[in-house]
């Protein structure tokens, strides 16, 4: 069932509409966006049932629909009060049509976050008629992307990045709605909090999304951990009937879409975290990247990945494979015994030594799994490949990609992604930054190619 029924099905008249409340409060731990879901799927109800074809409200089919709710309401009692009367019950309709039917939280965003003298009136009155957790919500994510928008170096060796002076020109034109939110006036006060602020939104988006397509797969195979989905899917591989297995889930998630892009990153991320290490530092003889176990596994297991990816992706699986065996080889023969061979290091020593150039995939994995400061991609990258380096790292983060696993993951997701990351030479250039930084704004509004192919 699509989110957007579910609260329709809970809020029902007499009993089982109180006990359906109670369980479904239960179940999301009292969870104030769920529980307003809820409070929107009762005014969208009662403004159906009793609002009168020239908007105003019917007060005698308003107290039908109450009472045939009360025990329902008994669950919202903050909400309930704010209801009350059919004056009242009107004005909350008057105020709930701030946001009409069908207009996105994006649409709404522009028309309340407004530039010039009327921002603080427009954002204050927006947030007393939303309440203070869904319209700064809202307001919150316009503006970060707004200002994304607005002040994103598009090219050159800072393409990704942050322009300082149009910070500060966006900031002026928006003061008085942002001196409405402090909250966020703070997190965009700056050039640098602002760039964090947009990282840490992409991240949040792309770890948000992750998880509820795990919780889609993760109902079909009985788990709910994320973690546990992926151990679930991933045990699948080396069972004698591997095949038969995953082509039973893919059939399972036919016609689901969450579902099987769920099911699709389950076994990316079984990958990723079996064959990248966690060591910390290349201090040791260990092998960071597993590749030769990785390729080997892409070998044994094509017939049960096929089931589940397209031709060109499992191909891809394998040519990424075959690249990082490549990579780790050059680093083992370059690293110099007795010394730190950090990261950086380790890259420099094998093109000086082997003469081979480098994919920007093998750099990225190399210097992320290497020790990147709290597991990030940057730490090591910038130093090593100067401007164009720090375009990358921008580009991973505006992209929510924060560890090296999560690149390979989206390697493996995405062919066409996976075809710019590979492509080699003996220094990361900034033509590279640039390439990736559109495939990533690609890839984060298309579907992958084995969910086109249905």
């Amino acid at each position: 069932m699509a989110d957007a029924f579910v609260p329709g099905r809970i809020i029902q008249p007499g009993v089982k509409g109180f006990q359906n409340i109670a369980a479904f409060r239960q179940a999301v731990g009292n969870d104030s966006a769920a529980m307003m879901l809820l409070q929107d799927a009762a005014m969208a109800d009662l403004k159906s049932t009793a609002m009168r074809p020239n908007g105003t409200l019917d007060p005698r089919k308003y107290e039908l629909w109450r009472h045939k709710h009360i025990d329902a309401l008994r669950q919202f009692p903050d909400f309930h009060r704010s209801v009350g009367t059919a004056e009242r019950a009107s004005r909350l309709l008057d105020d709930a049509r701030i946001i009409p039917e069908g207009v996105l939280d994006a649409d709404v965003g522009g028309k309340v976050f407004r530039s010039g003298p009327g921002g603080y009136e427009s954002v204050t009155n927006f947030v007393r008629a939303m309440g203070d957790g869904r319209a700064k919500t809202i307001l919150e994510d316009y503006a970060i992307n707004r200002l994304r928008d607005f002040a994103e170096v598009k090219s050159g060796d800072l393409a990704g990045t942050l322009d300082p002076k149009k910070v500060e020109m966006w900031r002026a034109r928006h003061k008085e709605a942002l001196r409405a939110l402090p909250e966020v006036d703070a997190k965009l006060a700056d050039p640098v909090a602002a760039s964090e602020a947009v990282a840490n939104l992409a991240a949040a988006r792309k770890e948000a999304l992750d998880g509820y397509q795990a919780g889609v797969i993760g109902k079909l195979i009985g788990v709910d951990d994320p973690q546990d989905v992926v151990k679930t899917v991933g045990g699948i591989f080396g069972r004698q009937d591997a095949v038969a297995q995953m082509r039973k889930l893919v059939s399972e998630t036919a016609g689901n879409p969450d579902a099987r892009r769920g099911l699709r990153k389950a076994v990316s991320d079984y990958i990723a975290k079996r064959f990248v290490s966690n060591t910390e530092g290349a201090t040791s003889d260990v092998d960071l990247i597993r590749s030769s176990q990785f390729q080997t596994f892409v070998t044994d297991n094509r017939n049960t990945l096929r089931t589940l990816f397209s031709d060109p992706e499992v191909e891809m699986m394998d040519r990424i494979a075959k690249d990082l065996h490549r990579a780790n080889r050059s680093s083992t023969a370059a690293r110099i015994p007795g010394q730190s061979n950090t990261a950086g290091d380790t890259l420099a020593a094998s093109r000086a030594t082997t003469g081979e150039p480098q994919s920007l995939l093998s750099v990225l994995m190399k210097a992320g799994a290497a020790g990147a400061a709290a597991g990030a991609v940057g730490g090591v990258i910038p130093a090593a490949a100067g401007a164009a380096g720090v375009a990358i790292v921008g580009a991973l983060r505006n992209a929510g990609i924060k560890s090296a696993d999560t690149i390979l993951r989206d390697a493996m997701l995405d062919p066409k992604l996976a075809k710019v990351l590979l492509e080699r030479s003996m220094k990361v250039t900034p033509r590279q930054a640039l390439n990736l930084r559109n495939a990533l704004m690609r890839a984060s509004v298309l579907p992958s190619v084995g969910e086109r192919r249905e």
